[in-house]
């Protein structure tokens, strides 16, 4: 299993005391693009996977400011397809966790399961 570090930089402030959540690629499917930015950011910022789509069972580790609890996510897969968790669908941060992005046979669901 591949692990990338990503450290975010975005247009927002974070503070100096971050916590990572590891996202797991297990959809079967290749993921194109990946954004996280805090809930009610208009600007999705940067692609956190980089040039390389994230594969099956491949990793990244996103640093995250934990001031910030509600996250939307853009996911965008290399079969050109787009899905968002925004609004209701948002993403709750809080505490040290691991999240995997799967499918279920008709949907792309996140889990989220805490770590240490």
């Amino acid at each position: 299993m591949a692990t990338i570090l990503f450290t975010t930089a975005q247009s927002f402030a974070y503070a100096e005391n971050t916590q990572e959540v590891e996202i797991v690629n297990e959809t079967q499917d290749e993921i194109m693009a990946l954004y996280i930015v805090p809930s009610g950011i208009s600007e999705w910022g940067r692609d956190l996977i980089g040039a390389t789509p994230l594969g099956f069972q491949d990793s990244i580790i996103f640093m995250y400011d934990p001031e910030i609890r509600y996250y939307d996510i853009k996911m965008k897969l290399t079969n050109g397809k787009t899905y968002y968790w925004r609004n209701d669908s948002k993403i709750d941060f809080a505490g040290r966790w691991r999240m995997t992005i799967y499918f279920d046979g008709s949907k792309y669901h996140i889990s989220k399961n805490a770590v240490g």
